[in-house]
C-alpha cells in the first residue's frame, strides 16, 4: 500500500485541472457564440481568419483534454504500480544506482510530467493565439466596410416633407447607411 499524496500535492493536481477545464469551457463557448453569429458575416471577406481562429480554439480543446487525461493517469495506482514493475525489469541488470530508473512515490507525483506540460503549454498558446486573432477580427470588422455593397456607403435621402423637416430640426443633412445582408 503506498502512502498518500500530500495537501500541496492533490492542490496542485485539482488547480491544474480547473484551469484545463477553464480553458475548454472558454473555448467552447467562443466557437458556439461564433457559429451563432455566422449569418451576421455574409458580407465580409475575411473568413479565412475566422476559420484559422476556430480551428486553434478546437486545438486548445482537445490539448486541453489530452492534458486531463494525462493528469488522470498520473494518479490512477495502476499505472503507478505498471511503472514500478517495469522500472523493476529495467533496472535488475543494471549495477550503477546512478543509472536505474527510480520509484514513483506519492511524494514525486507532479503536475509537471512532460507530457502534461507539453499538452497544457499547447494548450493555452493555442488559446492565447486564437484569443488575440478574435479580438483582431472583431476590430477589423468594426472598421471596414461590408463587401456586400463593394465597400461604398449608401446615402439616404428623405423621402417625404416630415422626414426632411426632422431631419432640418435635427440640424442632421445626410443619413449615412451601411447596407448588410
Amino acid at each position: 500500500m503506498m502512502p498518500e499524496m500530500q495537501e500541496h500535492q492533490k492542490k496542485a493536481f485539482d488547480f491544474a485541472a480547473d484551469l484545463i477545464k477553464q480553458i475548454i469551457t472558454l473555448s467552447v463557448a467562443v466557437i458556439t457564440l461564433g457559429i451563432g453569429g455566422m449569418d451576421k458575416l455574409n458580407g465580409y471577406d475575411n473568413r479565412g481568419t475566422l476559420k484559422l481562429i476556430f480551428i486553434l480554439y478546437v486545438v486548445a480543446i482537445i490539448f486541453g483534454i489530452f492534458a486531463l487525461m494525462n493528469l488522470t493517469g498520473a494518479l490512477d495506482i495502476r499505472t503507478i504500480n505498471t511503472f514500478n514493475e517495469n522500472a523493476d525489469k529495467r533496472n535488475s541488470g543494471i549495477s550503477d544506482p546512478r543509472k536505474k530508473i527510480p520509484h514513483v512515490v506519492p511524494e514525486t507525483l507532479s503536475i509537471y510530467s512532460r507530457v502534461v506540460r507539453w499538452c497544457s503549454v499547447i494548450q493555452v498558446l493555442s488559446f492565447g493565439a486564437a484569443i488575440i486573432m478574435t479580438c483582431s477580427f472583431a476590430f477589423s470588422m468594426l472598421d471596414s466596410p461590408s463587401k456586400a455593397n463593394d465597400g461604398k456607403m449608401v446615402v439616404l435621402q428623405s423621402l417625404n416633407a416630415r422626414d426632411s423637416a426632422l431631419m432640418k430640426q435635427m440640424k442632421i443633412d445626410t443619413i449615412y447607411y451601411r447596407i448588410a445582408k
